[in-house]
């Protein structure tokens, strides 16, 4: 590794750990719609930031109105369609904002499906940021997919979990668009991978944690640019 490179992973390290303004001052918002078919109901946060509530404000109402052109024409029985957004903060220090939706629909089918979003927003311009912006190029997917794997196969490569190596790999191989629920703490990066991506439904969703230190060589400090429009 170049003594360039080096440095440049020391600098993100140094800067991801060390919040530069005050936290949001957070409230929770919702979209809600109800009629005898379909049950619609959207939380989001607000953070008095104008460009990030644009955002999350924008999210929330195109899950609402996506879900609402589902609608079926005349209800089944009593069964309604149900959306449920929520979300928790996951990071809020002055330096990012991060925020995880999980999104569950029920269709009536078997079972609910269970899908992720996540936020990460650089304070205080509230530009989002994603793994493009954290990780250099395909080097750095590369990277994030070897540690994923291996981290996910440790947890379901078993005779006891419903997964096996080819759906894991199908799941988390070198792939920029696998990794796309993520969440940048101050010193490690988490993936979140909804049910079905690395293995059976009943499994349930699975989170990786990835040390930003096995990621020194590999890091981007793109996203530290907070002089960027968002």
């Amino acid at each position: 590794m170049s003594s360039r490179a080096a440095g440049l992973g020391l600098l993100l390290l140094a800067s991801v750990g060390a919040a530069s303004g005050e936290p949001l001052a957070l409230s929770s918002r919702s979209v809600v719609f109800k009629d005898r078919n379909v049950d619609i109901a959207v939380a989001y946060p607000h953070t008095g930031n104008d460009v990030i509530d644009a955002a999350l404000a924008a999210y929330a109402d195109r899950n609402a109105a996506d879900f609402r052109k589902q609608r079926p024409d005349f209800a089944h029985g009593d069964h309604r369609h149900v959306l449920d957004v929520t979300y928790s903060i996951e990071r809020n220090d002055g330096d990012l904002l991060a925020v995880h939706f999980t999104v569950y629909e029920d269709m009536g089918g078997l079972h609910g499906d269970s899908a992720f979003e996540t936020f990460n927003f650089v304070l205080p311009a509230g530009r989002r940021i994603g793994l493009a912006d954290i990780v250099d190029g395909q080097r750095g997917v590369d990277r994030v997919s070897q540690l994923a794997i291996a981290d996910l196969t440790s947890q379901l490569a078993q005779p006891d979990h419903v997964s096996d190596a080819d759906w894991i790999r199908d799941g988390a191989g070198p792939e920029a668009e696998n990794f796309t629920n993520v969440i940048l703490e101050p010193h490690a990066l988490r993936i979140w991978f909804a049910p079905y991506e690395v293995a059976a439904h009943a499994e349930g969703p699975r989170m990786v944690e990835i040390p930003l230190s096995a990621l020194d060589d590999v890091l981007s400090p793109k996203w530290r640019d907070r002089s960027k429009p968002p």
